[in-house]
């Protein structure tokens, strides 16, 4: 139940996945799975269906909209998103380090936005397709310490020493 008193309630299959929601107003929404688990489709109160295909490795490879608009995706050995390509052939690509960590995002128009990490794989630098860079600092327990944007503002961050929390 929400703020204003209004329940959803939610049915499950035998896996525990949500086969159904029922809104306050009555209007439910279905959710149907393969024999693998894989969601396959969802169907809106309105009877808009968006349909999911997945490879033979069981990732997502198509989504098509209730309006007929499609997003496929390919992948490589590790199971790392190479391509996602829209209905209308727009695709963007991800290049990944031997640490399965994005390096390079093309854009459907060939623009790149280049990442680069610290050792212990925290994203340290980020450069978009027009070479503006924003750089991160951490400290020894991964938080964030400062963030330089492409004009060389910093923006600094301090912690609780006994909760760790941001102060």
């Amino acid at each position: 139940m929400d703020a204003m008193g209004n329940t959803t309630t939610n049915t499950y299959n035998k896996r525990g996945q949500i086969t159904s929601t029922t809104d306050s107003l009555g209007n439910i929404t279905t959710y149907d799975y393969d024999s693998k688990g894989n969601l396959t489709s969802i169907t809106d109160a309105l009877g808009n269906t968006t349909k999911y295909t997945y490879n033979s490795k069981g990732y997502l490879a198509k989504e098509t909209r209730a309006d007929g608009s499609t997003e496929t995706r390919t992948y490589d050995s590790k199971g790392n998103i190479e391509t996602i390509t829209d209905g209308e052939g727009n695709t963007v690509t991800y290049d990944y380090d031997v640490l399965n960590q994005v390096t390079n995002y093309t854009d459907a128009n060939g623009g790149v936005t280049k990442y680069a990490y610290s050792l212990n794989g925290n994203v340290t630098k980020i450069t978009d397709a027009l070479g503006n860079a924003t750089k991160t600092a951490y400290n020894k327990d991964g938080q964030v310490l400062t963030e330089t944007d492409q004009n060389g503002s910093i923006t600094s961050y301090a912690y609780d020493k006994a909760t760790g929390y941001l102060s």
